[in-house]
């Protein structure tokens, strides 16, 4: 009896360290019945998705709270879903926040893929904007009583004008921002998901983003 008992106690040991070598930041599961090299691409979209939710050192500020789908963990199912996905052999990137937006779960249901330049005119940085909503700042350091509005497409940083409230300078931006979200929805049209197409369509910047 001590013998099997010993012998079972080593195996359990073994395979327990087995199932952790396969374990991605404590949560994925690499069963490596797909490839699964540090060169290719689904592979590292994957475990960049893991390492933003999982690894404390790294979690960036916007991503505090994220999760991934229990699917998503296991890397055969998320390979599948993302080679199935349109756009996965042109580089494009996983959104997670375009068809719900705030969404803080990578889900096979909530994600799709976008190219680059889209998915970068979809982000917001709140800890950048301080107290005045996306696109508003202080006309003259707030001495005039003002606010300007500007607009960052792409590299350029485009002058919106002088309003007198927060409120009406971020009118002037929201409008801006969401007409070069359609600019760029269209400028894809051929080459991303109809699904992303129409939410980019109808795209809505909120005071409250």
């Amino acid at each position: 009896r001590t013998i099997r008992y010993r012998f079972a106690v080593l195996f359990s040991n073994d395979l327990n360290e087995d199932l952790d070598m396969k374990l991605v930041y404590g949560v994925g599961v690499n069963n490596k019945q797909r490839p699964a090299k540090s060169g290719t691409r689904e592979y590292s979209v994957w475990v960049h998705m893991l390492k933003r939710c999982y690894n404390p050192s790294e979690v960036n500020k916007c991503y505090i709270g994220c999760e991934v789908s229990e699917s998503f963990k296991n890397y055969t199912f998320f390979y599948d879903w993302y080679t199935s996905q349109i756009g996965s052999n042109s580089g494009f990137e996983l959104d997670k926040d375009l068809f719900l937006k705030g969404n803080r779960e990578y889900h096979e249901d909530k994600c799709i893929l976008l190219p680059k330049e889209i998915n970068g005119a979809l982000k917001n940085s709140t800890s950048a904007r301080g107290f005045l909503p996306m696109g508003v700042d202080l006309y003259q350091k707030g001495k005039s009583g003002k606010y300007i509005a500007r607009f960052n497409c792409g590299t350029t940083r485009i002058f919106l004008g002088i309003f007198p409230t927060p409120e009406t300078a971020f009118q002037a931006y929201k409008m801006a921002r969401e007409n070069h979200i359609k600019v760029l929805a269209n400028k894809y049209k051929s080459e991303i998901d109809p699904r992303a197409y129409t939410a980019l369509m109808n795209y809505q910047v909120e005071i409250t983003d």
